[in-house]
């Protein structure tokens, strides 16, 4: 009896059984390894998890992006009006990126049908993949519509009744856009000045001004006296007829307590009555309209005609991303510019946009001539400039641009133009830090390098449960094994 109890612990000393026990550890190491790995990568940001290779960076954010969700210093939540199962996947990978970045910004999908978010917050009615951002401050609803938008060939296609589909995603413009609503602590309000046949603003710009947190409302100077004292920035959108004289005096003197003017004008031709006091608030800020239109004797630096401009852009804060994201600006129509021969030393004026010098200026309306005629004016000349003066503490800015007609509908889909006029508004709106180019995105069949939930629970079995337990299967057989040998 000894002797067989003897042999029975003596058998757990031989080679075998210590072989099989090292392969027992061994896999139960693996697994351990394998649990903590899957742990860790459950953990770790989207963005090392996720790799975004859609052909155009669907899922990557702008560095102002970034900037802006890092940025959040209170607890943001986005609902996504979503029902059970249809969530779009684009929206819900790229606000996985903003929840990342800032661990104040929460994301949580509701059914529009059994939640009553929606009404909490609007009356009207939203789509499904609407997002809705609310804080202590305020909040914010972004419609899915606005989230898919149509190309320039896209509408054109449309136009001639072909039927398209959205073929742009604007998700990042919007959700940057919501994120600094919600949390900014001031918000800047801008008045366009009325009565005098000025050029409005379409719809589709209006909505990207108020995307970019900028209200817009009416000015009656007539009526008002003086600019409202929560007036960021004065829009003077390219008046047919003249302002008064009173009206004159009370934008300077807006602009000599720091406000800021954004300017348009009309060449001469489209004027219904001379406008003295007009020119006058131009050269105020230190520039000559001159009475010609411009044409662009260089073909590279226009579009279509001659008088359809394609300017060199100049380097300001407005202008160097633009610059550097390489898009182009076209201005039609446009008025024959110059700095004034003498302007205060205090005033800061900077060209933004540039003809060649190949281009001239013409009065004569009648002459269709593309070629340079006797009369007109060689250039070269600037469709836009920049203007800032500094008195003290007080600072006034103005942007004064050449024609209203590079906002038409069908030029913003050109991105240059569009962002031409938002940085603008942010640089005198104080806002210089929001100055960027977001550029939309085109979609593809590309998509990120990622698998479905049903596909990820089905790999997170596998990884956690089958591999495991058939690694701690084959050590057991290879362990039995061992000992019968």
């Amino acid at each position: 009896m000894r002797g067989e109890k003897k042999e029975r612990f003596g058998s757990f000393k031989t080679k075998s059984f210590r072989a099989g026990g090292y392969s027992l550890v061994l896999c139960a190491v693996a697994l351990v390894i394998v649990i903590l790995l899957n742990l860790i990568f459950s953990a770790l940001p989207s963005k090392f998890t996720e790799l975004d290779i859609s052909s155009n960076d669907l899922y990557s954010l702008s560095d102002y992006s970034e900037k802006i969700a890092r940025g959040v210093q209170e607890d943001v939540t986005i609902y996504q009006l979503a029902p059970s199962g249809r969530t779009d996947e684009r929206i819900s990978r790229l606000l996985a990126r903003y929840e990342d970045l800032n661990r104040r910004i929460k994301v949580e999908v509701r059914d529009p049908e059994i939640s009553q978010i929606a009404s909490a917050y609007t009356k009207d009615n939203v789509s499904a993949n609407s997002l809705i951002f609310v804080t202590d401050k305020r909040s914010k609803v972004v419609d899915f519509s606005s989230i898919y938008g149509y190309s320039e060939d896209a509408m054109m296609s449309s136009y001639y009744g072909q039927q398209v589909s959205p073929d742009e995603f604007n998700g990042e413009q919007e959700i940057t856009s919501a994120l600094s609503f919600v949390t900014s602590d001031v918000l800047p309000k801008a008045y366009a000045l009325t009565g005098h046949g000025e050029y409005a603003l379409v719809s589709s710009v209006q909505s990207s001004v108020a995307s970019q947190n900028i209200e817009i409302a009416d000015l009656d100077l007539t009526l008002e006296k003086n600019v409202p004292e929560d007036c960021a920035c004065l829009l003077v959108l390219a008046p047919d007829t003249d302002l008064t004289a009173g009206e004159l005096r009370a934008i300077e003197d807006y602009a000599g307590k720091g406000g800021s003017v954004l300017i348009c004008s009309l060449i001469p031709a489209m004027l219904k009555t001379p406008t003295p006091n007009f020119d006058k608030l131009c050269a105020y800020y230190g520039v000559e309209l001159q009475d010609g239109f411009v044409i662009e004797g260089d073909a590279s630096h226009y579009n279509g005609y001659p008088n359809y401009l394609l300017p060199d852009l100049e380097s300001h804060e407005i202008t160097d991303p633009i610059l550097e994201s390489k898009y182009h600006i076209f201005m039609p129509m446009v008025r024959a510019m110059a700095p004034s021969e003498n302007y205060r030393s205090s005033l800061t004026v900077t060209p933004l946009l540039t003809t060649t010098d190949s281009a001239f200026s013409r009065t004569d309306t009648q002459n269709a001539s593309a070629e340079k005629s006797e009369g007109d004016k060689d250039g070269p000349f600037h469709a836009a400039f920049a203007v800032e003066e500094t008195a003290g503490t007080t600072t006034s800015r103005a942007v004064i641009f050449a024609s209203p007609y590079f906002l038409e509908e069908e030029l913003t889909a050109y991105t240059g133009n569009l962002n031409l006029l938002l940085n603008s508004l942010k640089w005198m709106c104080d806002l210089e830090e929001n100055i960027s180019v977001a550029p939309t995105k085109a979609l593809s069949t590309g998509g990120s390098l990622e698998v479905d939930a049903s596909a990820a629970n089905l790999w997170s079995i596998v990884i956690t449960v089958i591999l495991p337990a058939a690694l701690l299967a084959v050590g057991i057989v290879i362990f039995v094994r061992r000992k019968k040998r």
